[in-house]
């Protein structure tokens, strides 16, 4: 009984996801060693409920990030390779993603964005009538952000981009910006 009792409180801790909150003032802060900034667009006609990773760590994006319209949410987590696994609409509708396309990887030491999350639909009396779930890369608009709310923290660390596919506009950039003498 004992141990029946231990298992599944070790199951159920096991398989809890933390809840993060996006970082809204621009402070650079160091970072552990091992822990890098993930930076993702979210682009959205619906207020979503969460947003599940898994990978090195669990965690979860909740309603206080997920409001309808576009933004971008940061946040510092443990580097390492992750997948955006679900996405909760509300109580009683959800969307479970493949593998391949959801992939992203957080490098350490750096701003990792790893794309725009586009989620068109629509809802009738909370029942979802359809939706179309993207994620796109919009590197631009994520400088752009990046530039204009957190200088300081763009300052102290590089950005890249570690969504699925690749990308060398981060590099591009950085390597014009220190050509031309800044940006």
């Amino acid at each position: 009984m004992r141990i029946t009792i231990i298992t599944v409180l070790m199951f159920t801790l096991i398989g809890c996801s933390q809840s993060l909150k996006g970082i809204k003032k621009d402070e650079s802060v160091e970072l552990q060693p091992e822990v890098g900034y993930l930076l993702i667009g979210l682009d959205t006609t619906l207020d979503l409920h969460t947003i599940n990773i898994t990978g090195t760590n669990r965690f979860k994006f909740t309603k206080e990030d997920l409001r309808a319209g576009t933004n971008f949410i940061l946040i510092d987590i443990p580097a390492g390779n992750y997948k955006i696994s679900e996405i909760k609409f509300n109580r009683y509708s959800r969307l479970e993603l493949v593998e391949g396309y959801w992939d992203f990887q957080v490098a350490p030491k750096k701003i990792n964005y790893i794309g725009t999350l586009q989620v068109e639909g629509s809802s009738w009396f909370g029942w979802l009538n359809h939706v179309n779930v993207l994620l796109n890369n919009e590197s631009t608009q994520a400088f752009k952000f990046i530039h204009e709310n957190f200088p300081n923290l763009l300052n102290a660390y590089r950005i890249t981009f570690g969504g699925p596919g690749e990308d060398h506009f981060f590099e591009y950039l950085q390597s014009t910006e220190q050509q031309l003498g800044g940006l």
